[in-house]
């Protein structure tokens, strides 16, 4: 007795093969995006932790009077440049009652050599008057 060989075919076809293959190429790139997306989103993170620290250590010196002078400029783990400008603060004295010689705007340009960046911070600083 012959047996039909039809009926017994195991196996997949050229078009299962190629969906199969399709769908786990989707899912191979969409991994692969939020992986890079991950990286990317850690290093603004490095980047902007390691500013915000410089950034406020500068901010605590000169509120400290620890600074050469008005108006320098410093380099930061030979990567960062700081561009750093006190000025005095200039109001309208019909509008405060205040003496805004005690007042001054702390403005810090921080420049990432590696990357390119510039970002500039500024903080409204108080002055004793033995520090004017």
């Amino acid at each position: 007795m012959m047996r039909s060989t039809e009926g017994s075919k195991s196996g997949f076809t050229l078009l299962e093969t190629l969906i199969a293959f399709s769908v786990f190429s989707l899912f191979i790139i969409a991994v692969h995006k939020s992986f890079v997306t991950g990286i990317k989103a850690q290093d603004a993170a490095n980047w902007s932790n390691e500013i915000g620290q410089v950034v406020r250590s500068e901010f605590s010196l000169i509120e400290a009077g620890l600074i050469p002078g008005r108006t320098y400029s410093k380099r930061v783990f030979q990567r960062f440049q700081l561009e750093i400008k006190i000025s005095d603060l200039v109001f309208d004295r019909t509008s405060f009652s205040i003496n805004e010689g005690f007042l001054q705007l702390a403005t810090i340009e921080v420049e990432d050599i590696d990357e390119g960046v510039s970002n500039e911070f500024k903080k409204i600083i108080f002055v004793g008057k033995n520090r004017q």
